[in-house]
């Protein structure tokens, strides 16, 4: 149920580098 929060965390650090 916690997938979710990973996947997004992932989603957002990914994201934050490549900004």
């Amino acid at each position: 149920m916690r997938l979710w929060t990973l996947g997004t965390s992932i989603f957002l650090r990914l994201w934050g580098t490549y900004v």
